[in-house]
């Protein structure tokens, strides 16, 4: 790992990674059909995540969201949902897939499950 203490004191300047990665599974005990899965990928200026549609409903399909976190730090602008989805857009969405699918392939499942 990189120690971040660098970049949180400003002893360093720039990013300790080139992307940053997070997945999460959260599943309710009472409601065995329901659970929350979500992936993100960071990537400069940009995240795609996953987010479920309704967690009570099995057969919803995830989606895809991608924000510019510098212009839209609430997260209130899907890109992929915006009128100038385009080609850079198109090119931004495929390297942050190319990263998360090549980060999640060296990543262990659960261990616990």
């Amino acid at each position: 790992g990189v120690n971040l203490m660098p970049y949180l004191t400003g002893e360093r300047s720039g990013r300790p990674h080139d992307y940053l990665f997070w997945k999460l599974l959260r599943e309710f005990p009472r409601r065995a059909a329901s659970s929350k899965k979500s992936m993100a990928v960071q990537g400069g200026e940009h995240k795609l995540l996953t987010r479920p549609g309704d967690v009570d409903d099995p057969q919803e399909m995830w989606g895809y969201e991608m924000y510019d976190i510098i212009a839209d730090e609430g997260e209130r602008n899907d890109m992929m949902k915006s009128e100038e989805f385009g080609r850079q857009t198109e090119r931004i969405e495929r390297d942050l897939h190319a990263a998360w699918d090549e980060w999640n392939a060296e990543t262990k499942t659960c261990w616990w499950k």
